[in-house]
């Protein structure tokens, strides 16, 4: 069991491509893309520690895409999904009221403090 952290995933939002230079035609291109990478990479028994920018998309169609994604996903506040406060029905999902104090240690050494 790993634990991983990420931000930016930007589901849905097209401008995205253009403003970050990400290499897809679409929005629905990036969302397949960004699901495949990360099912690769996490397990089911992973968790994944989203510090944000999760979705621009209806919680509706955000809550399809994050039950398609390998592991646990703790989500740091309904702010980061942007009108998706329906979409925490999944047992998978869960909100966190803040990540403003995270430490990081690599070989012994705290990082990013």
């Amino acid at each position: 069991m790993a634990i991983f952290f990420t931000a930016d995933t930007h589901f849905g939002h097209t401008n995205i491509i253009k403003y970050d230079n990400r290499p897809f035609a679409s929005a629905a291109e990036m969302n397949e893309a960004l699901v495949a990478n990360w099912n690769c990479k996490v397990s089911p028994t992973d968790t994944v520690y989203h510090l944000g920018d999760v979705s621009i998309l209806r919680p509706e169609r955000t809550h399809e895409i994050l039950e398609r994604l390998n592991g646990k996903t703790p989500l740091p506040s309904r702010r980061s999904l942007r009108r998706a406060a329906s979409i925490i029905s999944s047992k998978k999902l869960s909100i966190h009221k803040t990540y403003r104090d995270v430490t990081c240690f690599v070989n012994e050494k705290a990082i990013g403090t």
